[in-house]
């Protein structure tokens, strides 16, 4: 009985603080939202500026020729469905 208890606390207590970690999160975006609306200029960003990547892959990573199962036409998404018919492919 007693480890009942002890797991319903221990329930109980996180159910809690991550009701209380939502409210706060929500709060804080409510409260973005509002500085957003209030101020007609444009907020800054937080993101860092484009860098191109430096990290090469290695040599035979990817191949320039193409696979045969790549060169096949693509499969109508309907195909494996029974009773559904289809043109395949979608007339323009």
């Amino acid at each position: 009985m007693q480890s009942v208890v002890t797991n319903s606390t221990v329930d109980g207590v996180l159910t809690a603080l991550f009701a209380v970690l939502i409210i706060v999160v929500v709060a804080d975006a409510a409260r973005i939202w509002v500085r957003v609306l209030r101020t007609r200029e444009v907020m800054p960003d937080t993101e860092v500026p484009k860098v191109p990547s430096r990290i090469v892959a290695p040599p035979g990573c990817s191949s320039p020729r193409r696979s045969a199962r790549s060169r096949r036409p693509p499969t109508p998404p309907t195909a494996r469905l029974p009773g559904i018919a289809t043109s395949w492919p979608p007339r323009a």
